[in-house]
């Protein structure tokens, strides 16, 4: 209520992982899950980060019991699944691509509508079993409540203009981040039915 939306600029989505010799498919992780309730644990970045809230959104779309394990980062979490302390976990697709690339670890899928750029052999996990199953993180710019509709429609074509550049395009793909130009209106509706869905 304090904030007045001006534009979105990037998406970011969740993969989930899990070790090399772990399931080859949601399917199985799911299947793993049910036959052993609360025998299973995912690793995260801290208690209500998106890599925990992630856990919890897979705890209720698959209907399995597995334990949240907290670390005190992302670098954390991962140390703690390639040495075997966790089944699993949530993060970043940039970040964890290389650990997938090298072997090191096992992409199941990721958190998006449709298939990430970055992986497009990877199923979503919405593809993979999970009904609408999207968890992001995303970068935006807001300005305080009560600003003159004109500034803010000015700023967003401003924004909108400076993500359009190929090199700000370039860039931003090279982090993993997905550029999502949009209407104030637009990105109002967006964090509309994010808080709808993590208030769930």
């Amino acid at each position: 209520k304090s904030f007045a939306p001006i534009a979105k600029l990037t998406e970011g989505y969740e993969v989930l992982v899990v070790a090399p010799d772990g399931p080859k498919t949601v399917q199985d992780l799911v299947a793993q899950a049910r036959a052993n309730p609360g025998k299973l644990n995912f690793g995260s970045a801290g208690f209500g980060n998106l890599t925990h809230l992630s856990g919890e959104l897979l705890k209720l779309k698959a209907g399995i019991d597995i334990v949240h394990i907290p670390y005190k980062g992302a670098p954390e979490c991962q140390t703690a699944l390639l040495s075997g302390q966790v089944h699993m976990m949530f993060g970043e697709v940039a970040g964890l691509l290389p650990l997938v690339r090298a072997g090191r670890l096992r992409a199941l899928g990721v958190a998006s509508e449709s298939r990430n750029a970055l992986a497009p052999d990877l199923p979503t996990l919405t593809e993979a079993g999970l009904p609408d199953f999207v968890a992001l993180t995303f970068t935006g710019i807001m300005a305080p409540a009560g600003t003159p509709p004109a500034i803010v429609a000015k700023l967003n074509g401003a924004i909108n203009q400076v993500l359009a550049m190929p090199d700000v395009h370039a860039a931003l793909e090279r982090l993993g981040a997905e550029i999502r130009p949009g209407s104030p209106a637009d990105f109002a509706a967006f964090l509309a039915r994010e808080k709808t869905q993590w208030d769930e």
